[in-house]
């Protein structure tokens, strides 16, 4: 029997925009919107400017971007740091 999330992967993998009810495509747009906002905002916070420097000292790499910063960092430091900033 497939665990809850293997079913929730399966439906997200699976979905056609189009074919899901205008209420759900209307509510998912709001939510990116609100996503893309809060972390836009979040860059512009001194925490988020901190926390970039400090992460591009400790964790040094090029294989990663940290948002609206123009820094690159390792993948595990510019996920933790982008994760903070929205």
């Amino acid at each position: 029997m497939p665990q809850t999330n293997e079913i929730v992967v399966d439906f997200i993998a699976q979905a056609d925009w189009y074919e899901l009810p205008a209420g759900v495509r209307e509510v998912a747009h709001l939510a990116l919107l609100d996503a893309l906002g809060a972390t836009l905002v979040g860059t512009m916070t001194p925490v988020s400017r901190i926390t970039a420097e400090f992460a591009v000292e400790t964790w040094p790499g090029d294989e990663a971007t940290i948002l609206l910063r123009g820094q690159r960092a390792s993948p595990a430091c510019s996920s933790s740091t982008n994760t903070g900033t929205g």
